[in-house]
C-alpha cells in the first residue's frame, strides 16, 4: 500500500481531532454557528457514502431520522447546558455525540483508505461498513437534533 494512503488517513484523523477538541469546549451562542457543523457533518456522511448502494444510501435516510427523533427525546432533559459568561451565552453539547461521531467517521474513513471497504466484497467488510454507516446516520441525526434544540431553548435564553 502507497505511503500517501497514511498521510490521508494520518490528515483527516488530524481534522476530526481539531474539530472534536474544539466542540468539547463551551461555544459561544450564535445562530449560524449551531448548525454549521452539523450541517459539515451531514456532508461528510453523504460524501463517504457515495460507493454504497443505492438500497443502503436510502436506508440512511430512516435512520438518520430515527436518530433525530431519538435525540429530540433524550436531549430535552438538560442534556444541552447554558450559561453566560462576560453577558454572552454559551452552550455544551453532550460530549458523547461528537466523541462518537467522530469515532465512527475515523473508522468510516479508515476503512476506506486501508483498503477494507465495500468494494472488496467481502461479507465481514460489507457488513461493517453498513453497520458504521447507519451508526454514522444515526448519530448525524442526534447532532441535528442538538442543534435544534439548542436553538430553542437560547431563544427562551435571550432574543437575538
Amino acid at each position: 500500500m502507497e505511503s500517501y494512503y497514511y498521510i490521508d488517513l494520518g490528515v483527516f484523523a488530524i481534522i476530526i481531532a481539531i474539530i472534536l477538541l474544539r466542540r468539547l469546549r463551551p461555544r459561544k451562542f450564535k445562530k449560524t454557528r449551531v448548525f454549521t457543523l452539523p450541517a459539515i457533518y451531514l456532508v461528510l456522511l453523504l460524501f463517504s457514502s457515495l460507493g454504497l448502494s443505492s438500497l443502503m444510501l436510502i436506508s440512511l435516510i430512516p435512520t438518520g431520522y430515527l436518530g433525530y427523533l431519538f435525540g429530540m427525546r433524550t436531549l430535552e432533559n438538560n442534556e444541552i447546558r447554558f450559561f453566560y459568561r462576560n453577558g454572552k451565552l454559551y452552550y455544551q453539547w453532550p460530549s458523547s455525540i461528537t466523541l462518537l461521531w467522530s469515532t465512527l467517521f475515523i473508522a468510516r474513513i479508515s476503512l476506506y483508505f486501508l483498503g477494507l471497504n465495500f468494494n472488496q466484497g467481502y461479507v465481514t467488510n460489507l457488513l461493517i461498513d453498513y453497520v458504521i454507516n447507519f451508526l454514522l446516520s444515526v448519530n448525524t441525526g442526534l447532532l441535528i437534533a442538538a442543534s435544534r434544540i439548542t436553538l430553542q431553548k437560547a431563544k427562551k435564553l435571550e432574543t437575538f
